[in-house]
């Protein structure tokens, strides 16, 4: 699920972005095990993780948040939430498409 509309974001800046997967993992009366958070260049799909993710995401309950930290100007990146619930089929992901620009 792409999470709308896109973050604008300055280069220098960083700030929290966080996912509430509660709608889906309620209903499954299920709870998240394992989560992960990756970036990649849109439209190229490389790998920009080490680039605009700050440390390792945290989780609150059914919410996860990552960092995110200011890239290169003029790039998208889309940040990529992976979570995993205790009964492994259950997987969902949430995409947020942020565009780093000097305003």
């Amino acid at each position: 699920m792409l999470l709308a509309p896109p973050l604008d974001m300055q280069p220098f800046e960083s700030f929290p972005i966080s996912v509430d997967f509660s709608p889906e993992f309620d209903l499954l009366s299920d709870t998240i095990d394992i989560f992960t958070v990756t970036a990649k260049i849109v439209p190229s799909d490389v790998d920009a993780s080490s680039e605009v993710l700050e440390g390792g995401p945290s989780r609150s309950g059914h919410r996860i948040t990552q960092i995110v930290k200011g890239g290169t100007a003029g790039i998208n990146y889309r940040i990529e939430f992976h979570v995993t619930g205790v009964v492994p089929t259950n997987k969902f992901e949430a995409e947020v498409d942020i565009l780093v620009k000097e305003v």
